[in-house]
Formats: structure tokens, sequence, C-alpha cells
């Protein structure tokens, strides 16, 4: 672990700028609102946190920043492919009838509401990738830079930003933007995340590198 620590990339405030995507995993309110699916498993810790108004801050000013906004919607189809019950979490999903296209479950809550540029993607796995257009979106906008925020810290955003780091994008994880259940779940995905992203950051550090007069150099 020590030899691990010793090359792990000097983060410092990394600018938004037109090659640079926020994702915003799972802001729904089946996910994260109170009265959603999994009020009791989310909802709290998203609260205790105060995550909810640094993400609308940072993607205030990525948006300000041109950098892209790609929101990722866990979202089932009814009655159309079996749903898939082979652990846990996805037997909860499964044995539910949330996240259910078309119902309010699925919807961005009111405090992140996407603007008209913004991207919606919708997926039904854990990776955001598996079974999207993401990759080739990226791809094809000629993204390098990837920050991610959402829920879970340890289920979507781990799986996601592990598979950006495969595909060769910089990836950061916005820590104070991202929630599990609690702090354990939360603080053990950051002791792997930290050496297989680019970087583990604060959104106060990515906003302030991405002041206006920071990010010239990123269009």
């Amino acid at each position: 672990m020590k030899q691990l620590r010793e090359n792990l990339i000097e983060s410092g405030r990394k600018p938004l700028g037109r090659k640079s995507a926020v994702l915003a995993i799972h802001w729904q309110y089946d996910v994260v609102a109170p009265e959603g699916a999994l009020s009791e498993t989310f909802a709290k810790s998203v609260g205790e946190r105060n995550v909810i108004p640094r993400t609308a801050s940072l993607l205030d000013h990525a948006r300000a920043a041109d950098a892209r906004i790609i929101y990722i919607i866990a979202q089932q189809e009814p009655k159309h492919s079996p749903h898939v019950a082979n652990n846990a979490l996805w037997n909860m999903v499964a044995k539910s009838d949330r996240f259910m296209k078309g119902t309010r479950g699925v919807e961005v809550i009111a405090e992140l509401a996407p603007a008209d540029q913004d991207v919606i993607m919708y997926h039904d796995r854990t990776s955001c990738f598996y079974g999207t257009s993401l990759l080739n979106y990226l791809v094809g906008n000629n993204i390098q830079d990837i920050y991610l925020t959402g829920v879970a810290t340890n289920v979507a955003v781990d799986h996601t930003a592990r598979d950006a780091a495969q595909f060769g994008f910089n990836t950061y994880l916005v820590e104070d933007c991202c929630a599990s259940t609690d702090m354990r779940f939360h603080e053990a995905a950051l002791l792997s995340l930290e050496l297989l992203c680019t970087g583990v950051v604060q959104s106060n550090d990515v906003i302030a590198g991405s002041d206006p007069g920071n990010v010239s150099a990123t269009r």
C-alpha cells in the first residue's frame, strides 16, 4: 500500500472546461428524496452531509465553464425484460414497483434539475457505462476529464469510476458530492478509489479552479 500511495497523482485544483464532463448519478426521487423508494437507505446520509446543495453549486459552475453534464438515472422497463435478481441490490429492485419508466421516481430531484443543454441517460445495471451510450457520447465530444457525483459511492459511483479509468479518462471522484448508506461504506470505497482514480477531490477545489479567469486553457 505504501508503494501505491507513493505514486498517487497530485490532484490540486482541476479546472472544468469543454473537455470535461460531470456525471450526476442517481439524483432522482426514488433514490435520494425523503419520500423515495430508498429513503431509509440514502436520504438521511445525503441530508446529513449536505451533499445536494454542494452538488447544485458544482453543476452551476460546470455549466458556466461549458463542461458537459450528464445525468444517469436508474430505471426499469415495466413488463419489458426479466429483472435480474442475482444479488441483494437487484433482488430488492426486482421485488419493488419503483424505478419504473414514466414515474416520478425516475425524475431528477427539483434541487438538481437539469438545464436544457444537459444530457439524461438511463441504465438498469451498476456501472453507468453498461448498456448506455455514455462512452460514445464522451468520446464523440472529446471529453478527457470526468468528475463523478452521486449515489452510492460504493456501488454505481465506484463501478463507473473504475470503468472510466479503464477507458482512459482522467477520472476524479468529487468526494463531498457523493454519499453511501453510511460513512463506513463511503470511506471504504474511497480507500480503493483514491488509488484507482486520477484523484479524489473536493467540490470547493474544483469550483475554485473553474472560475472564469482559470478556465481559458481548457476551452
